[in-house]
């Protein structure tokens, strides 16, 4: 994978590491011989990973308080700061407490690394969202950042701290804002996010797919690895990067009709299973930022570092069919004739 040579012999900190996209980048790191610490919240747990090259700890505590972080950063070359409340409707529902997940963390984390004289490399998940309705495709960093909901206002916040501490403390934060991620894996997360994957269950139990009205609008689908690789690479140059945010994505659109439909159709080449897709009226209570087409124009992050995804739509979905597939002993693969 790329990128992943350069952490040999460093120390990682990887809040949200049991969750979907910190469990992936744990499992590439864990093929080279470095430390990897896993700040997770208490009772949160963490599957051994067999043979792993890496050292892996874990470290439970609050990331809202600021001795957590002060504990945890000493001797820590890069920070993957994943840990988030994922849900817009929660946030919606609660913004005081989506403020204190998602944003009180961020800042707590950067206050302990000013105060402690620290300067890790921090790399933040933000989301494609936190621009609102774009009204061009593609989108590139040049967009207006309008967002529609709590959730986008607290991801943007959190990012204008790590441009504020990147230019006054100097410490190299870089966020990458994150198109609809999909991929084989554990803990996707909330129940609006990873719609794509839970398609692919349903389909498996051969379950409809349901589409909210035609399904039209446009959604840009990166797989898991690829973001890995994103976030591996820009950990490489956050020196260079710093201050900065980029679009991570495909740069391919899909309709939201035509990615279940493919779904449907690889789950049934597979596995012989055909599941059908209904389209079904959108409910009053669907957020406004479900309405919006969306294509990342990538070409920026692709210039800086090289990066360049690599997963097609099609052979992801073939990868979470053969994924689930092998966890659960009731789905069968159709073998090729």
């Amino acid at each position: 994978m790329s990128g992943i040579k350069h952490y040999e012999g460093s120390t990682v900190l990887i809040s949200g590491g049991a969750g979907f996209i910190g469990s992936a980048l744990v499992d590439a790191l864990s093929n080279i011989c470095c430390q990897i610490i896993l700040l997770l919240r208490p009772g949160r747990s963490f599957s051994t990973i067999p043979n792993a090259s890496a050292k892996i700890v874990t470290v439970h505590g609050d990331i809202r308080k600021r001795q957590t972080w002060a504990g945890s950063l000493d001797g820590v070359d890069y920070v993957f700061h994943l840990a988030a409340q994922t849900s817009g409707y929660v946030a919606n529902n609660d913004p005081l407490a989506d403020l204190d997940a998602n944003v009180v963390p961020v800042l707590e984390m950067l206050e302990a690394c000013r105060q402690g004289g620290l300067k890790p490399a921090i790399l933040y998940s933000g989301t494609v969202t936190e621009m609102g309705l774009p009204q061009r495709m593609p989108v590139d960093e040049s967009a207006q950042d309008l967002p529609v909901t709590v959730y986008d206002i607290h991801k943007l916040t959190g990012e204008k701290y790590l441009q504020f501490y990147s230019r006054e403390a100097d410490i190299p934060a870089v966020t990458l804002r994150l198109a609809n991620v999909y991929g084989p894996g554990r803990n996707v997360g909330s129940g609006d996010r990873g719609v794509l994957n839970l398609m692919v269950k349903n389909a498996l139990n051969n379950k409809p797919l349901t589409v909210y009205g035609d399904g039209s609008n446009t959604r840009d689908y990166i797989f898991i690895d690829d973001v890995v690789s994103a976030f591996l690479v820009a950990g490489v140059r956050a020196s260079d990067l710093k201050g900065s945010y980029y679009l991570i994505g495909s740069g391919e659109g899909t309709r939201i009709v035509d990615a279940f439909n493919l779904v449907a159709d690889r789950v049934k080449h597979k596995t012989g299973i055909s599941p059908a897709v209904e389209h079904i009226p959108s409910p009053d209570s669907l957020s406004s930022i479900e309405d919006r087409d969306f294509i990342a124009d990538t070409s920026a992050f692709r210039s800086a570092t090289s990066w360049a995804p690599q997963v097609p739509l099609a052979e992801g979905i073939d990868r979470i069919i053969e994924h689930l597939v092998s966890q659960q002993k009731t789905y069968t693969l159709r073998l090729p004739r």
